[in-house]
């Protein structure tokens, strides 16, 4: 989209309101003036992935690293791969951190030979020559008896391990007498999965700052209030390493790791104004009573196959995808809430894709519900309802559960959802 300058400011806000943010992003790139009228523009985002050292933004991927390039020269093969891959995702060189053993690594590919080495294959060539004189004796004078050959043999198969020691050791020498420089990178690559933008900036600055350089100016927006994300997911156990001091706003939290301190991080990383979380969706019950967890409305458990839940949840709704022993939870609950009461409205949903935990968790309630509810359950007779009342030692309750089979994207495997939801009377 060009920008020739006709547009008011207010009718260029209006557009900037609508416009697709990865698009504004590249007007932005182009345009300052576009930039500066877009920081009273708050930016806003259906889903924003955090990952080890790239950002997903609608689809669309934000990849920065770090890249040699050499002058004159294409480089050696790793080198190339990591340019190809979207460069180092660590700093390197100077920049780098002294624990750092990826960066020693790379360093390996490009760092000249030892002294040690070069004795070894100076002793290698002289030894090489030795046999070379040998073979060319006997062509002049070949002796048939298999003694020899044999020998022969033997002497062709040690000369060809010896070439090629030498010339991985001169070719380990000629790269590392090669010029180059470090850049960074920033590789933007669209939803169908083809590169959109490519930048090299000098290196002369960590990462991090590169990274806050560049979240300043074309994701971040306006600072004082920076983007309205729906939909924000971490994979990064530390993304203050690529946000600093920056705080995101949303209200619905997808964590790819947990424990404390992944939990204590992704806290930090979100507005106050953001807590109580509308929903979080964690992979394992680590640290369920973290506040972060508890406060949240709604909170998921994917992927779980551990048994160590607590007796009752703080959150209004809680869903369990692919849990272990689901009837075991919805027990352990309906105990609690007989001995201490349901001060509020529960709802439990348990997500599985195998029919047997779908049946086990409905004979939970086989003393509430009659027999014709476990017939619809065996003729696929779907959604089965039914209710009942708990009795509990402070109050009456009833308890609605309601199953359900749905398709999932393979047309072929069903996911059965039991909602269980508890009503205080």
């Amino acid at each position: 989209m060009a920008w020739n300058g006709r547009l008011s400011r207010i009718s260029i806000e209006s557009v900037l309101h609508f416009m697709n943010p990865n698009q504004r992003i590249n007007v932005s790139v182009d345009s300052p003036t576009v930039r500066y009228i877009g920081t009273g523009v708050p930016l806003r985002y259906a889903n924003v992935e955090v990952m080890h050292s790239s950002l997903n933004v609608n689809g669309t991927s934000y990849k920065m690293g770090i890249v040699r390039i050499y002058t004159d020269y294409e480089g050696p093969v790793y080198f190339r791969n990591e340019r190809n891959a979207g460069g180092a995702p660590h700093d390197v060189g100077q920049h780098a951190n002294p624990n750092c053993y990826r960066n020693g690594i790379r360093n390996q590919h490009s760092e000249a030979p030892s002294i040690y080495l070069g004795a070894e294959i100076h002793e290698a060539e002289l030894k090489l020559k030795e046999i070379v004189d040998y073979l060319n004796e006997f062509k002049k004078y070949p002796v048939l008896r298999s003694s020899d050959q044999k020998a022969v043999a033997a002497k062709e198969e040690e000369a060809a391990k010896l070439r090629k020691k030498i010339i991985k050791y001169n070719e380990k020498k000629a790269n590392s007498e090669l010029k180059y420089e470090e850049f960074i990178m920033l590789t933007q690559t669209g939803e169908n999965g083809e590169q959109v933008r490519t930048e090299y900036v000098k290196y002369d600055k960590p990462l991090k700052d590169a990274w806050r350089y560049f979240l300043d100016h074309y994701v971040l927006g306006f600072k004082l209030r920076g983007p309205v994300i729906e939909r924000l997911s971490v994979s990064h156990p530390q993304p203050q390493l690529i946000f600093q001091e920056s705080r995101l706003s949303s209200r619905n939290l997808v964590l790819n790791s947990t424990g404390t301190q992944t939990l204590d991080n992704a806290m930090n990383l979100l507005k106050e104004e953001c807590i109580p979380l509308n929903s979080v969706e964690i992979c394992g019950p680590d640290d369920l009573n973290h506040h972060l967890l508890a406060t949240a409305r709604t909170l998921i458990i994917a992927d779980s196959r551990s048994a160590s839940f607590p007796r009752t949840f703080r959150n209004d709704v809680v869903c369990f995808k692919q849990i272990r022993r689901p009837s075991r939870v919805m027990s352990r609950s309906i105990d609690f809430w007989r001995l201490h009461g349901l001060p509020q409205r529960k709802q439990y949903i348990f997500e599985t894709i195998i029919r047997s935990d779908a049946k086990l968790l409905l004979g939970t309630f086989r003393e509430y519900h009659r027999r014709r509810y476990k017939v619809n359950f065996h003729r696929n007779n779907f959604p089965i309802q039914f209710q009942y009342q708990l009795r509990s030692d402070v109050r009456l309750m009833r308890i609605q559960v309601t199953v359900d089979r749905v398709v999932t994207e393979n047309p072929d495997v069903y996911n059965y959802v039991i909602e269980m939801t508890a009503i205080p009377e």
